[in-house]
């Protein structure tokens, strides 16, 4: 609009225009829209190191952020988007501010200050100081059932921890050799490890620890909760036409080979039982 104005009021000759070089069929003085040169082009990997290199240590000023903010205000991501996002930032903790890049280094009186303060409102569980009962902008409030429902959404979404355990990544890498592919953290209840969502095939790999081996007779602390969990989870899934196998820790370690023969052998019966259904349907 702003071209055709100019060039209404004769500030710019039509012989001088052409259209830009990256196809968006804007026309232009230059070869390029402003902004337009990089348009469908690859850094390589080196250029990225570069950025990255010269970006460490900067710190975004809060005018910025709020530029970013309003341009992003408004636009929605697509579920794909999402879950690339996600598989992307897995394993990833980065950062200025990370405990990894500050560690050993000592806080300052006012980072202490700050840290105490904030703890201050907190006590039992139970919110204290400004926050405490009439004064929490939740009291007596509770979410509608499509509140509640967007959180459960957006909660199979989240791959909680961020980083694969090693038992995962044993059995992963065993599936990978034998060429079979499969899904990690398939956003469904109990987001399980390993999925073959085609044959209906969840596989979970359990920490004795965290899950509370009965052989390896680790602390009990998480017994309880970690067993009514893990039964809801298998009763779900089971209810929805899925096989579920569970490994324990001490079973993957001890021989990987052994466990991979044995959802090879599920595969195959699964997918039998697959074919046969469909013969008897057509």
């Amino acid at each position: 609009m702003i071209l055709n104005m100019v060039m209404e009021k004769g500030m710019i000759n039509m012989k001088d225009l052409h259209v830009c070089a990256c196809g968006c069929s804007q026309l232009c003085k230059r070869t390029y829209v402003s902004g337009h040169y990089r348009r469908g082009k690859k850094l390589s990997d080196i250029h990225k190191q570069r950025i990255s290199e010269s970006s460490k240590g900067k710190i975004i000023s809060k005018s910025c952020r709020e530029k970013i903010s309003k341009k992003l205000t408004g636009r929605h991501l697509s579920e794909e988007h999402k879950r690339n996002t996600i598989i992307g930032l897995k394993g990833k903790r980065g950062g200025l501010f990370t405990s990894k890049n500050k560690k050993g280094i000592p806080l300052t009186d006012v980072h202490k200050q700050r840290i105490s303060d904030s703890l201050k409102n907190v006590c039992n569980g139970k919110l204290k100081g400004r926050y405490a009962k009439e004064k929490n902008p939740w009291f007596g409030k509770h979410p509608s059932e499509k509140s509640i429902a967007l959180l459960k959404e957006a909660r199979l979404n989240q791959i909680m921890p961020l980083k694969d355990s090693k038992i995962e990544r044993m059995v992963q890498a065993e599936l990978t050799n034998r060429e079979h592919s499969f899904i990690t953290h398939y956003p469904i209840f109990g987001q399980p490890d390993i999925s073959f969502n085609e044959i209906k095939l969840a596989i979970f790999t359990d920490g004795c620890y965290w899950h509370s081996c009965p052989i390896c007779n680790f602390d009990k602390k998480y017994k309880f909760v970690n067993e009514i969990k893990d039964k809801r989870v298998t009763e779900y899934l089971q209810s929805k036409g899925w096989t579920v196998l569970r490994y324990w820790e001490h079973e993957i370690l001890a021989n990987p080979d052994a466990v991979v023969d044995e959802i090879e052998d599920v595969l195959v019966s699964r997918y039998m039982s697959q074919q046969e259904n469909t013969e008897v349907l057509l």
